[in-house]
């Protein structure tokens, strides 16, 4: 069979499509949507976030960090002894940058108004291009690979990402609380317990409480970090000149 670009670029989404899972599965909160909610205590009581129940935390850690129309957003994931890096901010259909490093190989992506483009490296090319994997990567060369059908606009939304509508499996448990700091901030460390290994959750002790944190041990282990919450940023979309259409190549 002979693999074409198009192809290849089935085969580069499956790959952002499989980082993606890899990401939400150790950011996944569990708990509310963050519909409609800022992650406030909601003038109810004035009790301190660390005497809460460790579901209430989470909860609502989970409605203000998807409450957030943008992110910045880095960590590291290994999972069957892949690894895969993630950096990058997240901020909708207005604006995202991402890079994503899987098994050695590296993709970037933008997204600017709605429109999305990928620029994969030769290694990632060699990688999932079979064959003509190569050829490809010579044929794109340091282009940006226009996305047509929006394939990314999942990667770059900080609800799709980080939400999980996954009711596969068990439900993490939250086993304790307690204060601490991380980069010189307040927050408190919710224990994390479920199929996956153990691990932490991180959560900003002010208002908005939002998660700064998630680290996880065992079998899949890493760690990812949150922050620049809420704040605007620009995304310049590649000259014309430097955007190829992977249909264009045959």
């Amino acid at each position: 069979m002979r693999i074409t670009a198009r192809t290849a670029h089935a085969r580069t989404l499956t790959t952002l499509g499989t980082a993606a899972v890899l990401a939400m599965g150790l950011v996944a909160c569990g708990g509310d949507d963050g519909d409609g909610a800022d992650g406030g205590d909601g003038g109810e009581d004035s009790v301190a976030l660390v005497d809460r129940d460790p579901q209430e935390i989470m909860d609502l850690a989970e409605r203000a960090t998807l409450g957030a129309d943008s992110v910045q957003l880095t960590g590291t994931i290994t999972q069957d002894g892949v690894e895969t890096t993630i950096d990058g901010r997240l901020g909708g259909a207005d604006a995202c940058e991402i890079t994503l490093t899987v098994d050695g190989a590296t993709v970037e992506v933008l997204g600017v108004d709605g429109e999305y483009w990928m620029k994969p490296d030769a290694t990632f090319w060699t990688q999932q291009g079979g064959p003509s994997g190569a050829q490809v990567a010579e044929l794109v060369g340091d282009r940006w690979v226009v996305d047509p059908e929006g394939s990314f606009a999942e990667l770059c939304d900080v609800k799709t990402l980080l939400g999980s509508e996954d009711d596969d499996g068990d439900e993490p448990e939250y086993t304790g609380a307690e204060e601490t700091t991380r980069d010189g901030e307040d927050v408190v460390e919710v224990s994390i317990e479920d199929e996956e290994g153990d691990g932490s959750a991180f959560v900003r002790a002010d208002e908005p409480h939002y998660v700064v944190a998630i680290v996880r041990e065992g079998e899949n282990e890493g760690e990812m970090t949150f922050s620049e919450f809420d704040e605007e940023f620009e995304v310049e979309a590649p000259a014309a000149a430097d955007q190829v259409d992977l249909q264009d190549l045959g």
